[in-house]
Parts: C-alpha cells; structure tokens; sequence
C-alpha cells in the first residue's frame, strides 16, 4: 500500500491528480507545501467544493490556473476567478475555450490588454457570427456601464 504522506514528491504527486484517491488524503495533499502537488489536486477532476473553496485563494496563481482548467469546477468559481488579482489566472480562463461566453466577454474589456486580446479571439473563435458583442463592449456607453 501507497503511504500518502510519504516525503516522495513522486507518489504525492500522483496521489494528488488520481482520481480515486480518498478525499482524506486530498485534503492533507491540498495543503503540501509545494506548490506543483496543490496545483495537481486543483487539477483533479473528483476535487471536493471545499477544497476548491481553499485553493482559489491559495496565494500562488499557478495554483489558481489550473482550476480554471478542472472541468470539475462550476461557473460559481470561474465568476470569482474571471476578478482574480493575477492577470495569468484571467489570461488562463480567456484563453480556455470551455469558458463560457459571459465570462469570455467580461474578460474582454479586463484591464490588462493581453487578458482582453486572447478573450475576444477565443470568444470569435467559439461565437463565430457574433463579433457585433465585441464591438458593442467597446462603445462609449457600454464604457460607462460597466464602470459604474
């Protein structure tokens, strides 16, 4: 049998991306020092809400990423994830062709031009007859809109 708190940065490693490890031992891995082994548990499609809850604030935003790439996670995470302080956590999720159109379209007018670049093609890319939403976000009223 596999020790889950084996000091082998392999076997957590492993432990923390399969599936069908216990969410006993999920839980003890979310909080491992290092960084590579959280980011495989927020990677794990069976991670529990509660443990999503704890990593998406975790401090290290490579952490972060990768929950944006867990189809596991809900839409109630990707809103929290879509205002995320690191633009590499936004730049993940407008680069991520399963996020949803709203978000897409949120991170279009994000403050850092890279995030708002890659959400406009990615949305084109997935809404191909909708351009109009991209060029509707850029007027002066809908600029007003959103900062108030």
């Amino acid at each position: 049998m596999v020790n889950f708190n084996d000091s082998n940065a392999f076997t957590r490693y492993i432990a923390a991306g399969s599936p069908w490890t216990p969410e006993t031992v999920l839980r003890v891995l979310a909080a491992d020092a290092d960084i590579q082994i959280r980011r495989r548990v927020a990677e794990n499609p069976a991670i529990p809400w509660d443990l999503v809850d704890q990593l998406i604030h975790d401090q290290i935003a490579e952490v972060r990423v990768a929950l944006t790439e867990n189809a596991a996670v809900t839409d109630k995470y990707i809103e929290l994830l879509v205002s995320d302080s690191s633009p590499d956590v936004r730049f993940a999720l407008a680069e991520n062709s399963a996020t949803l159109g709203e978000f897409l379209l949120r991170l279009a007018i994000d403050e850092n031009p890279y995030v708002a670049s890659r959400a406009r093609k990615t949305y084109l890319r997935s809404h191909p007859h909708s351009e109009q939403d991209i060029i509707e976000l850029n007027t002066p009223t809908n600029a007003v809109r959103e900062a108030s």
